[in-house]
């Protein structure tokens, strides 16, 4: 089941659409009469998950997300309901792909399909890769789409460094982030959060750019057709409520295994991942002689604080 799971096969974007539109899929290894359907498949490794829990601490988990996900996106299927098409792409953002365009294009036929048209976004491969991003998140932000700003930029890892095939693009669209920074499923299955934007009461957002022909109201162009030249940056407002005072010596950078590991492998990935958690905690840790032990914009301990801000957590 692993070294299935080991396979590229899972982590190509298209494959995603393969298994969640259709009414009856199998996959199949090697000879034609080695194959399984994508239920017993599924419920083989939600099997490992409940049951055998232990399997995953010498198996990098990163991958079984894959599945899950897939999963997921077939419930949206099922559900018969449009969903926020970045609520699709933030889910499948580390899929590969040859073409950096897929990125988009390859989860347009999902439940997310009327909100790419009603930006006005199609496929279309004559597009560059850098003028179908930057339309994409624009033309959401001035419908008033916050949410792609939610996602954090992504950093070029050493992965994606060593690979000559890799396209190295001047958008934040590519790299490795923490995945609790990226999952999107926590705001997105919860309905009672409001996701349009209201930093403070009743206060509205308007998106300002730097190009003048992009500055309209109500997210629509005054000028017919819509203008051809992008905006670059994204004006905005607010407070500042921090300052960085400390940097930690080197970025957060996880150890990912493929394949299955020996109790030497994993002690060696927990011990870097560990040295680097100490390393973090020496930086944001309160010194009970400099700092109180409250943190006074929330109220809470300095600890907690502390943990929230390092886990990536919002309570």
């Amino acid at each position: 089941m692993l070294r299935l799971l080991d396979r590229p096969y899972f982590e190509r974007a298209w494959i995603v659409q393969e298994v969640t539109v259709s009414r009856q899929v199998y996959f199949m290894c090697g000879t034609r009469d080695c194959f399984i359907s994508w239920e017993a498949l599924l419920g083989a490794f939600l099997f490992l998950i409940q049951v055998h829990p232990w399997v995953w601490e010498f198996y990098s988990g990163n991958r079984i997300s894959k599945v899950v996900e897939m999963r997921l996106s077939e419930m949206d299927w099922e559900t018969s309901i449009d969903i926020d098409w970045t609520r699709a792409l933030l889910r499948h953002r580390w899929c590969l792909s040859g073409d950096a365009r897929d990125k988009v294009f390859a989860f347009y036929g999902l439940r997310c399909k009327r909100a790419f048209e009603e930006l006005d976004v199609r496929p279309n491969y004559d597009l560059p890769v850098v003028v179908l991003y930057t339309q994409l998140a624009a033309r959401a932000l001035k419908k008033g789409q916050v949410a792609v700003l939610l996602a954090p930029r992504l950093v070029i890892g050493k992965e994606q460094e060593d690979d000559e095939h890799f396209e190295k693009i001047t958008l934040p669209s590519t790299g490795e982030t923490p995945a609790s920074l990226t999952n999107a499923e926590g705001i997105a299955n919860r309905p009672e959060l409001d996701p349009v934007y209201r930093a403070a009461k009743d206060s509205a957002f308007h998106a300002t750019f730097d190009n003048h022909s992009w500055n309209t109201h109500n997210g629509e162009f005054t000028a017919t057709p819509p203008p051809t030249t992008l905006p670059r940056l994204i004006k905005l407002t607010g407070f500042t409520i921090a300052t960085v005072t400390c940097l930690t010596r080197r970025p957060w950078e996880l150890q990912k295994p493929t394949g299955r590991q020996t109790l030497v492998d994993q002690a060696t990935v927990l011990q870097f991942n560990q040295h680097q958690v100490h390393e973090w905690e020496a930086v944001f840790r309160p010194n009970s002689s400099a700092l109180s032990p409250i943190y006074t914009p929330t109220g809470e301990s300095g600890n907690t604080a502390m943990y929230e801000t390092l886990m990536a957590i919002n309570l």
